[in-house]
Formats: structure tokens, C-alpha cells, sequence
């Protein structure tokens, strides 16, 4: 992980209970909640912004906030930290992302959640588009399948104003 001091907002993508239940394997899904809960500590003690985006159906099938949509405590996630709700793939799409990192004069931003290979890709391109320099942090990320992730990870690798680490 570079300095946290270099990036001005941590966003943690998906981190609920059903979402990360999606991960390969047990251990696989236990690697990548430390990993996020990490990263989200890193972070914390360098004084940088974090913020949870939290993926809802629209027809609260997921249970609400106290069902499966659940942020997970295990990966850091505390009662007193800001929430940005989406209902679809990509965190900017139709949410108040973008004016929550303008409010904050956010430029670079770093990523960490599942699905690599969905939230993760589509909310890091979107973030270049407007404007935001990003990383992606490949350890506190996963897909449903390891080749998935790498994949994921390799196109990533491949946008402009996008440092996968």
C-alpha cells in the first residue's frame, strides 16, 4: 500500500454480508475481510476519509439496512461512518458520490471491495471519467473466481489514471 497520506478518500465497495458470501471460497472471503479491515485501518490512523458504498435492491428484497444489506463490522465498517447507497453496479451511477468527494475536494481516491470484476472495474472507470486520479488496492479486492479478479485487475491495469497495487 502506498502512503495513505497520498490518497485523500478510501471508498470500501460492497462489503455486506450476501455480497462477500459470493467470494470463492471460506478462506478466500476470510482473507478479503482482513484485507479490507486493513486497509481500512491504514487509513484511519493517516487521517484519510472513508467512505461505504452499500448496494441495495429496490424492492428491499435484500432485508434493508438490518438484513443482508449490511455493512460487515469485520471489515471496519463502524455505525458512525458516512454511507453512499447505489442500486446498481457502478458507485457513482445515480448516487451522491461524486458530490460527496467534491464536498470533501477529493482528487485521488483509492478502492477496495468485491466485485473486482464489477463495482470495483465499473466505479474506477467511472472515477477517471470524472476527473479523480485511482487505486485500486488488488489485496483488499475480490471476485467471484480468483481468474476473475486477476482479469478484472489486468484491465484496470490498463486505464488511464488507474494504479492497481
Amino acid at each position: 500500500m502506498p502512503p495513505q497520506d497520498s490518497v485523500d478518500c478510501l471508498i470500501v465497495i460492497d462489503a455486506q454480508k450476501w455480497i462477500l458470501d459470493l467470494c470463492e471460497n471460506q478462506s478466500v472471503r476470510s482473507n478479503l475481510i482482513r484485507k479490507i479491515a486493513d486497509t481500512v485501518d491504514t487509513a484511519r490512523n493517516h487521517g484519510t476519509d472513508v467512505l461505504w458504498i452499500q448496494f441495495r435492491t429496490m424492492d428491499d428484497s435484500d432485508g434493508g439496512l438490518l438484513g443482508k444489506a449490511r455493512l460487515l463490522s469485520e471489515c471496519g465498517y463502524r455505525e458512525s461512518d458516512p454511507i453512499i447507497t447505489k442500486f446498481g453496479i457502478d458507485a457513482f451511477s445515480d448516487t451522491s458520490l461524486d458530490q460527496e468527494l467534491g464536498a470533501r475536494q477529493t482528487g485521488r481516491i483509492a478502492l477496495a471491495g468485491f466485485s473486482t470484476a464489477h463495482a470495483v472495474l465499473a466505479t474506477a472507470s467511472t472515477a477517471v471519467r470524472l476527473g479523480y486520479e485511482v487505486i485500486v488496492y488488488g489485496s483488499a479486492c475480490s471476485a467471484p473466481t480468483k481468474g476473475e479478479h486477476e482479469h478484472a485487475l489486468q484491465q484496470l491495469s490498463k486505464i488511464d489514471s488507474v494504479t492497481v497495487l
